[in-house]
């Protein structure tokens, strides 16, 4: 029985050991798939780079590309993306950013044949931001202030 419960205990350390050090693979495969099936436009991250302890997201060659019904490919190219953030203020649910640096190399906002904005299509793809009044920008919701 002894053995038993080391062997699990070791096989959990494994576990936990390789989930770690994947983390950063996890993360952008994650992000990648989660941005297409939400937003219908497909998006490629070169690398990123999550420390988990010290609340530092470091991302780099974000490129969100436009859904086939736009003559142009290209939505955003960010080289990078850089936020450093209270570690506990994301969990309690109340986010406090300490640090943000976002390099926008190219932002190509354009109609498709129905008069629709690429812009228009990835704001209204996702959900209404549910955000405390100290949040003045998301993502997903245009900027203002409140």
């Amino acid at each position: 029985m002894k053995k038993f419960l080391v062997g699990i205990v070791g096989v959990l350390f494994i576990l936990v050991v390789v989930l770690f050090l994947a983390r950063n693979f996890i993360a952008r495969e994650a992000v990648q798939f989660g941005a297409k099936k939400m937003t219908g436009f497909p998006l490629t991250i070169g690398s990123v780079d999550l420390e988990v302890f010290s609340g530092k997201v470091d991302v780099r060659d974000l490129r969100l590309m436009n859904p086939p019904e736009f003559q142009e490919q290209m939505f955003v190219d960010m080289p990078e993306l850089f936020v450093d953030y209270r570690l506990g203020s994301m969990i309690s649910g109340a986010p406090h950013i300490n640090d943000m640096l976002i390099n926008i190399k190219q932002l190509v906002v354009v109609k498709n044949n129905k008069g629709e904005s690429n812009a228009q299509k990835l704001k209204g793809s996702c959900p209404p931001a549910k955000a405390p009044a100290s949040i003045i920008w998301t993502p997903c919701a245009s900027t203002s202030a409140r």
